[in-house]
This record gives C-alpha cells, sequence and structure tokens, in this order.
C-alpha cells in the first residue's frame, strides 16, 4: 500500500527544517545551510552535532546563545503566502560534549554526534513519531526513506530517497544504502524514516566518499542525555514532551486530520492486537509520571512482565516509554497482555508519588484488559496496587482534558515534582494484594543485582590478563556484558575505556530505586592490592561524579579458591539485606593472628598493610584456605599512627553492623564520609575488603581459553 507510506514521508517532510547560522546568507549572497534537523517535540529539533561546526570564531553558538536560524515548511495561507519561515534557535545539548576550544574534523565528529536545539518562541508545529524499539533499525518493509535540504542553484531546496541499512557500527552507527540519489552536503541531521513501521529510527550523519551511500545515528543514542551531577533528566524530559505532545495531537485530530498513529495503523506491517493507537495512549499516559528512577528499575518491571524480553545489543531502558518498546514480539504471551502488565507495574510503583497519573494508568488499563480472555483479565487486576479505583469514564476525563490543554499550545508542560521526604520510596516493590504482610522481626528481602568483573592470567604473557564483566541477577543467573584480552597490570590502576564502558552498561542494569548494584572483583591474589575502588565509573548520573568505592559496595574475590570453571558452581539466589550473624556484632581479629584461631562467619581479619605478597600473603593464604570469608586491610603502608587510627575505625565501624556480609557496605559508607570531610589522605581511602559468601559462588568466565 504506496499511498500510506507516502503520506507518513508527507508527515515526515512537515516536521523537517534545515539550520543555518546568524547570518542567513554568506558572502557569495546563497543561503547559509549548516545542515538538517527535524522536530521531535514542542520547541525541540534534533539534528547532527557537527552541523554546528560550521560557526563562526567566536560567536556564542556553542555557549548556548540565540544565533541558530531554524527554518520550517508553514501553511503559505498562515505567513503571508510564504511556505516557510525562519525562528531563532538555540543549543540545549550535545552529545557528544563539546569544547568550542578544541577543533574538530566535521567529517570525523565522534558518535553519536547529536544535538538537541530549543525554539523558545511558541507557535503551532508538527513533530515526527520517535520508534521505540530498543533494536538496531532494519527497516519492517526492507525499506528506509531520508529527508534534508541541500543546496542547489544558489537556493535551498528539499531532497528525499529511500534507502536500505547495509550494517550496524556499534554503539550507535547505521550504514545505508542509497537508491536512486546519494547524500548531498546539507542532509546531514536529517531524519530516517522506518517505513514499514512509520516511525524514525535514525539521523542522517554523513556520506561515502564514493556517493554510493552514506551513515546515520541510531535514535536510542538519546538516552545518553544526561545533565553532569545528575541534575535533571534530559532525555527523559524531552521523550515525555514528545508523547504527551502526540497523545494530545490525537486526541484532537485523530478524527478530521491526519496523525502519525493512524498513518501508521493503515500501513501494511503494522498488525497484531497492540495497535498504533493503544501505543500513543499508553505513552501519553506513561509521559503524565515522573520520571523513571533508573534504568534498573525500568528492566526489573520489564522483567516481571516479561522475561527474557532484553538483549545485550539494546542500549539499557531509561524511561518508561523505553520499557514498553522492549515488549515488542514478547515470548509466551501477546504483545498487549505483555505491555499491559507492564504498565499495571509501572502504575503500582509511582502510584505513592503520583496517585492521580497512576490511577489513571491502571484504569486504562484494566479497561483494556476487559478484552481478554478472562484468565488473562484476572491475572492482570491482581497487579492493580490500587484498590480504591475512580470510575474509568471520570480518569480518563480527567487524563483526556490534560491532553486537551497541551493540544491547544502544543507546548510541554512541567511534571508534578515527587513530595519532600524519601523519594525513592515509591519504586519499592509493594506486597501484592490479599499477601500477608512481611514480619516486622524479619528485614525484607529486595531482589538484588551484582557486578561480576573477573580478570584471569594470560597463559602467555606475564602480568597480562583477560577480562570478563557479567551481570549475576538475583537467582545467580550471568549476563556476559564486556569481555576483551591483553590487559597489562599497568592498565589496572586507571582502567581502560573499554572495561568502564562495560562496567557503566552493567550498573546501569543492575542499579534500581535504592538500591546500588555492588561490584565483585574475582582476582588471583597478585592483584588484590590493586585500587578497584578508586575507578570512576559511570552509572546512573547521580553517581557519575564519585569514585566507585564511595558510591557501591566494592569487594575482592580470591579467585583462586573457586577455580575456573563455571559448571562447578549451581545458580542459588543471591539475596540483599541483613544476613543473621553468630553474634550481635562482627569481632575483629588481626591477620598476623588468624593461625591460631578457629574461622567462624563473624570474625574480620584486619591488615595495616598490603596483602599481596610477603608474610602478610602468606598469612592471607593460609587464612583463606582454613575458611575465613573477610578480610579488611590497607592496600598502602600505614604509620603506626595511621594504623592504630585504622584499627580504631574499623572497631567503631564493626560495632554498627550486624554481620560480616555488611562490611562491604559499612566500607563504602565509611569511605565516603570521610572523602567528603576529611583531607584525601585519610586511612579509610586505601581500604580495600575481601568477601565471599559461603552459600554464593561467583560465576567465573569460561569464554577466552584456547581450545
Amino acid at each position: 500500500m504506496p499511498g500510506a507510506e507516502d503520506r507518513v514521508k508527507g508527515l515526515l517532510h512537515d516536521a523537517t527544517v534545515w539550520i543555518g547560522g546568524p547570518e542567513t546568507h554568506g558572502r557569495s549572497g546563497a543561503p547559509q545551510l549548516w545542515g538538517s534537523g527535524f522536530f521531535i517535540a514542542p520547541g525541540r529539533v534534533l539534528t547532527c552535532a557537527h552541523v554546528l561546526a560550521d560557526a563562526p570564531v567566536g560567536s556564542g553558538v556553542w555557549q548556548g546563545e540565540p544565533e541558530l536560524r531554524i527554518t520550517h515548511p508553514v501553511r503559505p495561507e498562515h505567513h503571508d503566502g510564504s511556505p516557510e519561515a525562519t525562528v531563532a534557535g538555540r543549543l540545549l545539548y550535545s552529545l557528544p560534549a563539546h569544547d568550542p576550544a578544541v577543533p574538530f574534523d566535521r567529517g570525523s565528529w565522534p558518535l553519536p554526534d547529536l544535538a538537541v536545539i530549543a525554539v523558545d518562541e511558541e507557535y503551532e508545529h508538527p513533530c515526527v513519531w520517535l520508534s521505540d524499539l530498543s533494536t538496531p533499525p532494519g527497516g519492517a518493509s526492507g525499506q528506509l526513506g531520508y529527508r534534508g535540504f541541500r543546496i542547489d542553484g544558489g537556493s535551498v531546496r528539499g531532497r528525499s530517497g529511500d534507502c536500505a541499512v547495509e550494517g550496524t557500527d556499534e554503539p550507535y552507527g547505521v550504514r545505508l544504502g542509497i537508491e536512486g540519489g546519494e547524500i548531498k552536503p546539507g542532509l546531514s541531521g536529517g531524519p530516517v524514516v522506518d517505513l514499514g513501521r512509520g516511525a524514525v529510527v535514525a539521523v542522517v550523519k554523513g556520506r561515502r566518499n564514493d556517493g554510493s551511500g552514506g551513515t546515520s545515528v541510531q535514535i536510542t543514542a538519546l538516552r545518553e542525555l544526561w545533565s553532569p551531577g545528575g541534575d535533571g533528566q534530559p532525555y527523559q524530559e524531552l521523550i515525555r514532551s514528545h508523547d504527551r505532545w502526540h497523545w494530545a495531537v490525537y486526541q484532537r485530530d485523530r478524527d478530521v486530520a491526519r496523525t502519525w498513529a493512524g498513518e501508521q495503523s493503515k500501513l501494511p506491517n503494522v498488525s497484531g492486537d497492540w495497535r498504533p493507537g493503544d501505543r500513543v495512549e499508553a505513552l501519553g499516559l506513561l509521559a503524565g509520571l515522573p520520571p523513571a528512577p533508573d534504568s534498573g528499575t525500568v528492566q526489573r518491571l520489564v522483567d516481571k512482565a516479561c522475561p527474557g524480553q532484553f538483549e545485550l545489543r539494546m542500549p539499557p531502558p531509561v524511561s518508561w516509554r523505553d520499557g514498553a518498546g522492549l515488549l515488542y514480539d514478547p515470548v509466551r504471551k501477546s504483545e498487549t497482555e505483555a505491555v499491559l502488565d507492564y504498565l499495571l507495574r509501572v502504575a503500582g510503583s509511582v502510584q505513592d508519588v503520583a496517585r492521580t497519573a497512576a490511577l489513571a494508568l491502571q484504569d486504562w488499563a484494566l479497561e483494556r484488559a476487559e478484552l481478554r480472555p478472562e484468565l488473562v483479565r484476572a491475572d492482570l487486576g491482581r497487579l492493580a496496587v490500587v484498590r480504591e479505583r475512580v470510575g474509568v469514564s471520570a480518569s480518563r476525563e480527567g487524563a483526556a482534558g490534560h491532553a486537551g490543554t497541551e493540544a491547544a499550545g502544543l507546548w510541554p508542560t512541567p511534571a508534578p515534582d515527587p513530595p519532600p521526604g524519601d523519594s525513592m520510596s515509591a519504586f519499592r516493590e509493594e506486597p501484592a494484594p490479599g499477601t500477608a504482610d512481611a514480619d516486622p522481626a524479619e528485614p525484607p528481602v529486595i531482589e538484588a543485582a551484582a557486578v561480576l568483573l573477573e580478570l584471569r592470567d594470560d597463559w602467555w604473557l606475564e602480568d597480562h590478563y583477560h577480562w570478563t564483566v557479567r551481570l549475576v541477577g538475583p537467582t545467580g543467573e550471568a549476563e556476559l556484558v564486556g569481555v576483551g584480552e591483553d590487559l597489562a597490570v599497568t592498565d589496572l590502576v586507571q582502567p581502560p575505556q573499554e572495561v568502564v564502558d562495560a562496567l557503566s552498561r552493567a550498573f546501569l542494569r543492575a542499579d534500581a530505586g535504592c538500591y546500588v548494584a555492588p561490584l565483585e572483583v574475582l582476582v588471583p591474589q597478585e592483584l588484590f592490592d590493586l585500587p578497584f575502588d578508586t575507578w570512576r565509573v559511570n552509572g546512573p548520573p547521580a553517581h557519575e561524579s564519585e569514585t566507585t568505592g564511595c558510591v557501591r559496595p566494592v569487594s575482592v574475590v580470591d579467585q583462586r579458591r573457586y577455580g575456573p570453571c563455571p559448571s562447578e558452581r549451581p545458580a542459588v539466589p543471591r539475596l540483599s539485606g541483613p544476613r543473621h550473624a553468630a553474634g550481635p556484632h562482627p569481632r575483629m581479629l588481626p591477620l598476623m593472628e588468624a593461625h591460631a584461631a578457629s574461622p567462624a562467619p563473624d570474625v574480620v581479619l584486619l591488615h595495616r598493610g598490603p596483602v599481596r605478597d610477603g608474610a602478610a600473603g602468606t598469612a592471607l593464604r593460609d587464612a583463606l584456605s582454613r575458611g575465613f570469608t573477610t578480610v579488611v586491610w590497607s592496600r598502602a603502608e600505614t604509620t603506626p599512627e595511621q594504623g592504630e587510627q585504622m584499627t580504631e575505625g574499623v572497631g567503631r565501624m564493626l560495632d554498627r553492623i550486624s554481620s560480616a556480609a555488611e562490611v562491604p557496605a559499612a566500607v563504602t559508607a565509611l569511605r565516603a564520609n570521610h572523602a567528603a570531610l576529611s583531607p584525601r589522605d585519610h586511612w579509610s581511602r586505601h581500604l580495600a575488603v575481601l568477601h565471599h559468601d559461603p552459600d554464593h559462588r561467583p560465576v567465573a568466565a569460561d569464554l577466552l581459553d584456547a581450545p
């Protein structure tokens, strides 16, 4: 049905713009075209960052001054007969962040190569529909389309065409094959649309030197948008504004004008029981909730709704929308059942901080569930956390009223702020309706994931290691996140970027709500004294400015104790929360006296210096072989005065906890407190922890051994 695809192209045309600089024309008098872009939300244009590389030296473009010129199509009858209008724009964000003092070659701008431009003048304009899929674009119909502008005969003219995916360049690059033309200068920053689904999936980045095609950037790269230090959530604010706009327009115009959801429903490749109209309403309701707290929370709710949907080739979900986008073609469920299950879980997770919006989402999902078989309705009904439901018509009317208000101005409205206090409390799992409350004397057991880094000796090169990063789930299952070879021991003081990236991806998925996933480092004894806790790894935005050991428990695990074969390690549940200890507090014992004592789960060995080798290394090897499970030591040699301070400080720390299992987290808190209040050379800065749970056997890697 080429007519439906043509109408999608028409919607794309109306939202595509061209971008110029402070002066509208160059020295030759020709229009100044830097590149293309497209509206993705009210007052927000997406383009490539390298499009702004033409900014004159000394201009305020990169400082966010309103010196950009955004020219967009308009209806001639609304603009004195002209088919286009120009407004001022200013740079909001660029990926990666760019320092204008550092020269960059426009042709080799690094990925993701995206920029978001704000147009502050309020006026009504269309926006494209952004794909919510996490998989690399392929084209549901085997065909993509692109749109942009180029200079032709001294004038700026639109250019569009068809293309196909020829491959991907991880993490975000997509190679395009062009049919019937080529990517001309000026098309950079333009949209690439999946004509089979009717959704924008990428941004044109560049062309090949031989003119046979080009490259583009996946739209999922936008998920990397966050403000340094965790101030605000630009990506979530942007995507929620996008979804609110589309929902408002769909409510207002679906019977009188073309909408993205309306045209998507006519495409031959859009089938199944979860229709585009359902999707735009569901995502609009999700956009009315407070932002998702972190990637781990979103993925946890997706896994509860339909396990196994996330794949390693996907970027971690960031927003509630991203979670819904993981539920295409679900396993063992219809798409409608999987999405409704997820929506009800999201509504329950936020009902304490956004009750009205959560009720609206819950009622909408339960109304859709009425069309499902009785058994499915019953299962979904049990997920309704809020039992005092408001009337469906009343809540739908209130939701539609919010949408209609925004449709009138088509401008983003801020989401309500959470109430003061424990802002994360609402994201903790509530007991299922009808179940008994947990025994108040028994601390609740919380599902917990951990990140496991293993370094294994290279058989041929001394002081070189193979490495793997794994995400270990609540039941002990492990998923490979990153793997590499030939890592020199000198690289481990400050890890290479590929290791940092793998750890960052794992932490983004493992952290959820108030839970901060621990890092376990499975290494041989010669690496015990390396400062793994001083590494800086970006996890959720709130943690990115701190060293790893100040925000999450970091513990060494003795590799030789477990051996190299993961098949010997049965999967067992790994649970967070306090464990029962043999006594009221763990007992401290000097490492050098461990030979005369019996191992016990409540004994913590302490040493005032390194433990890699020498007498301390021998004593540690003997203690571990005899069954001691927890050791705290200083990676650096200490003076007698520092040693006494360390002994007294660790003793006070142990008096505040109830089991040795809490030692890694207690050391993290101690280190964080002293980092904020004390000089950098404080003894806690050099603390290291070895801890292993006798009931949990780490899953070692076995992927790098040569046959």
